[in-house]
């Protein structure tokens, strides 16, 4: 196993290691590469801001150390021993399901789909409520095995269907034991529709939407993020023809969502022979406010549902 002496240091819960971007000035984004044998930071610039789209700052260790990097005197590490996966206890997921339609995000879909037709996508994605904020929502990740990895909680505005921001939550393992291993979120249906191809947009609501509103066989997971799309993930849609659906990027944006997803596509790929194509639908159709607004396939079906409404 190779270890490198230097890394990005992994994220600690309530974000207590992530600091101002040195480029943009944003509390709380950035991420700071560490010696993995003195365990110390190199220098307050070199990391990477999470604010992909609209920053992009990512100095190097090389970049900052130079030929030094390459003559530093190396100790060796010990090989980390790779913790066992945590699985959150079943019969909480259960109980987090009793009630669901009271949540925020629940009212906003019965908005523009009959409230039996998201009752059924509710419980097809396991969607739970949340104590933590009034009326949240708790996006359970379930693997194949129908074991959960971890949830996430966000709270949404119940008449715009907008996220809060602030309100946001993991439910995951506290302990030093295990380790989160996280899973595409609704890969737990692939096994159920064998024959349908793979649809991956990036947030849950908007895969939930899709699910909701399109009549192709196609499952509808989210990666969770811009970032989520790993290799380890994509192992779980190995032998499945697989489409991402990227979000729209701003004109001023310095990585297009739709330029690092087909970066990502083509590397994963050819890594596990697995067929990636990318859906250009919103790049071409969009507008520049579309664009702006860095919106994604769950606005448009928002639009097109109210488009029909007027019409009638």
């Amino acid at each position: 196993m190779i270890t490198y002496r230097y890394s990005l240091e992994k994220y600690q819960p309530g974000g207590k290691n992530r600091y101002k971007c040195p480029l943009c000035e944003k509390d709380k984004v950035f991420v700071r590469y560490i010696d993995n044998n003195t365990k110390e930071y190199i220098d307050f610039t070199v990391g990477k801001c999470n604010r992909i789209e609209k920053c992009g700052y990512h100095k190097t260790p090389y970049e900052y150390l130079g030929n030094s990097f390459w003559v530093l005197p190396h100790v060796p590490m010990q090989q980390a021993v790779k913790k066992p996966t945590f699985y959150y206890n079943e019969e909480k997921v259960i109980k987090s399901l009793e009630g669901n339609e009271s949540c925020n995000l629940f009212e906003y879909f019965t908005l523009f789909f009959q409230i039996d037709k998201v009752r059924v996508c509710f419980d097809k994605y396991f969607i739970g409520i949340s104590s933590k904020f009034p009326k949240a929502t708790i996006f359970w990740q379930v693997d194949k095995e129908m074991k959960v990895r971890c949830g996430k909680i966000m709270q949404y505005n119940p008449l715009t269907g907008k996220r809060h921001k602030y309100q946001f939550g993991w439910i995951r393992n506290t302990d030093e034991l295990t380790q989160m291993r996280q899973v595409f979120f609704g890969v737990h249906l692939i096994n159920y529709y064998p024959d349908y191809t793979i649809g991956i947009v990036e947030s849950e609501k908007t895969a939930m939407l899709c699910d909701l509103f399109f009549e192709e066989k196609i499952i509808w997971i989210a990666s969770g993020g811009l970032l989520g799309l790993s290799e380890q993930k994509f192992k779980d849609l190995q032998g499945r023809k697989v489409i991402l659906f990227p979000d729209l990027s701003s004109s001023t944006s310095k990585n297009p969502t739709v330029y690092l997803w087909e970066k990502k596509a083509k590397e994963i790929g050819a890594k596990l022979n697995l067929s990636i194509k990318i859906n250009y639908f919103l790049e071409y159709f969009a507008n520049t406010i579309e664009k702006e607004n860095q919106e994604d396939l769950g606005d448009f079906i928002i639009k097109q549902i109210k488009n029909r409404r007027s019409a009638t």
